[in-house]
């Protein structure tokens, strides 16, 4: 059973680690990736099975949702290859980028976590974060609204690249204090690439970032 804790669980689901620390409970969530997208959302348990858990988190597939899984699993090697390997393109682009400030991705030598990530993963997944150097509240929704193949939306880990807005999107609810101290700063950008072709992709950022 797999032993660190991941730095994406994205990445963690297709390339986890080889070592172990987990030895109680060990749930996979299996949506997203697995199943390309928001086609089912369940729990699996993969260790230790306890009943009020269960009942209460409903880990139980009904047929109809574990057939949807099977057919995608068939498919999850490949596309997760594609999405990290777009990712890994799309972070060094961005950390080139001359508008770009910081660029927040585990297979990033930049990345503080990089040294970790290595050990724990065999590719970074499939969400990047980044901030520009312009981080006026204007500039950052300029961006987020000039994507065209990146979808302005909350979900992540499907096949279609979404991009959003933590701080006024999933992260809303959260004092403003709280998560600037945890370095969630509102000009952040959150990237969850797709298996579209890069060039495509790193065309859209260009157009929207400039």
């Amino acid at each position: 059973m797999p032993d660190k804790l991941p730095l994406q669980f994205i990445a963690y689901v297709y390339a986890p680690g080889t070592v172990d620390t987990f030895r109680h409970i060990y749930l996979h969530v299996r949506m997203r990736n697995i199943n390309r997208g928001n086609c089912i959302h369940c729990f699996l348990s993969n260790a230790i099975v306890i009943y009020p858990f269960m009942k209460n988190a409903g880990p139980s597939l009904s047929p109809f949702n574990a057939w949807v899984l099977s057919k995608s699993l068939e498919t999850l090697a490949v596309r997760m290859d594609r999405h990290c390997s777009n990712a890994l393109h799309l972070a060094n682009w961005l950390q080139n980028h001359p508008k770009v400030n910081v660029v927040k991705y585990p297979f990033l030598p930049s990345n503080a976590g990089f040294a970790i990530a290595q050990k724990q993963m065999k590719a970074g997944g499939g969400m990047i974060s980044f901030e520009l150097k312009d981080d006026s509240p204007e500039n950052t929704k300029r961006v987020l609204s000039s994507t065209k193949l990146f979808s302005l939306a909350e979900s992540l880990g499907g096949v279609e690249s979404l991009i959003n807005h933590p701080a006024s999107m999933t992260h809303a609810s959260i004092p403003k204090e709280e998560r600037i101290k945890n370095g969630l700063n509102d000009s952040l950008i959150r990237l969850s690439v797709g298996i579209e072709d890069v060039d495509d992709l790193i065309a859209d950022l260009a157009v929207a970032i400039a």
